[in-house]
């Protein structure tokens, strides 16, 4: 079982790369023989709990937000809420696209690539911690905002083989449901 599940882990994290570097291919790791993919599905929100250092790392690293155990709690609840919340909107969203049957696997690589994600978004405020120039900080946050939403683009065309405008369409969505947890969690006293 544990090594099942660092073999799944090894695959998305191996997929999730090759995603983010244009290759489709990657996807190909994400192929489970008959009666697996309810597992592969599962084991892939690993990527939630994975992820959750690099959200601690990006909520410590900013400098105008608080530091109470309150506020790291919401943040954990943020990210909790966001990540389970979009697994519902892109089921629904698949079923009404006619791609239901290729969401498990679409899951999948979103969870990993979201971890990838927040990797990025780590790399990025190292520029600020290392006191490098502001205009390098801003950079870095905007290759790595550029690339995530690009990848989360990608994946999504390549797993729910859809067209490019539909899955921007998905993409949206998930930007703006992020945007509204975000200010429900804060609004949390």
């Amino acid at each position: 079982m544990i090594a099942g599940g660092l073999a799944g882990i090894g695959n998305g994290v191996q997929a999730a790369w090759m995603l983010a570097r244009g290759h489709a291919n990657g996807a190909a790791l994400l192929h489970t023989e008959a009666g697996s993919e309810g597992a592969m599905l599962r084991n892939s929100f690993w990527a939630a709990a994975l992820a959750v250092p690099a959200a601690l790392c990006l909520a410590l690293a900013d400098a105008q937000a608080s530091h109470s155990a309150h506020a790291l709690a919401r943040v954990l609840l943020n990210g909790a809420a966001g990540w389970a919340g979009f697994a519902v909107i892109s089921h629904r969203f698949a079923g009404q696209v006619g791609r239901a049957g290729q969401w498990p696997r679409f899951m999948v690589a979103w969870n990993w690539c979201n971890l990838l994600q927040y990797m990025m978004g780590v790399a990025a405020v190292l520029p600020d911690l290392f006191g490098l120039p502001v205009v390098v900080g801003e950079t870095a946050w905007l290759v790595a905002l550029g690339w995530s939403i690009w990848l989360e683009w990608f994946a999504t065309t390549v797993t729910l083989a859809i067209a490019g405008p539909l899955a921007a369409m998905l993409v949206l969505i998930d930007l703006l449901f992020g945007v509204a947890v975000q200010a429900a969690v804060s609004g949390l006293n």
